[in-house]
């Protein structure tokens, strides 16, 4: 729908470049506050055992995520998050930048084109091994709140 609508001249190809420092305050700031909803529902209300409170409390808790596989009516939310908002959202960033580029000089570098062109390749080939991702010890074993680690310089 984007690209249609950039096509067509509703929107600029680098408005999300033009708008990124506001894009990831937000999502930063919406991780927290999910992140807080989440911790006090795998407390409270857990949608299934492996959530509950750890002895370590509440920083690690808060850190690590209180449930494994949380779910909002019935959708896994680390596959919602992980493969959807987060991978498409991905290759959406770094198209627009690339396009953000040629709008600035009139054309893509070869460095440009490479970076983007490697990052969706792997993420393609995430799309392609998704199952096998869901079935890796890494994803078992994480809890929800791992975007801390990046996400934490927003802080």
């Amino acid at each position: 729908m984007l690209g249609i609508a950039a096509w067509k001249g509703f929107i600029r190809y680098g408005l999300l470049y033009d708008h990124f420092g506001e894009v990831l305050a937000f999502l930063g700031k919406f991780a927290l506050v999910v992140t807080v909803l989440l911790y006090f529902r795998g407390i409270y209300f857990p949608t299934n055992s492996d959530s509950g409170t750890t002895s370590f409390g509440i920083v690690w808790d808060m850190w690590h995520g209180t449930e494994l596989h949380p779910e909002i009516f019935g959708v896994s939310l680390k596959q919602l998050v992980n493969c959807r908002f987060a991978l498409m959202g991905w290759s959406v960033a770094i198209v627009a930048f690339a396009c953000k580029q040629r709008e600035q000089y009139g054309y893509v570098s070869n460095s440009m084109l490479v970076s983007v062109v490697l990052q969706l390749v792997y993420i393609f080939k995430f799309f392609v091994w998704e199952a096998g991702y869901f079935n890796s010890v890494s994803l078992d074993h994480s809890h929800v709140c791992l975007f801390w680690i990046y996400l934490r310089p927003l802080y």
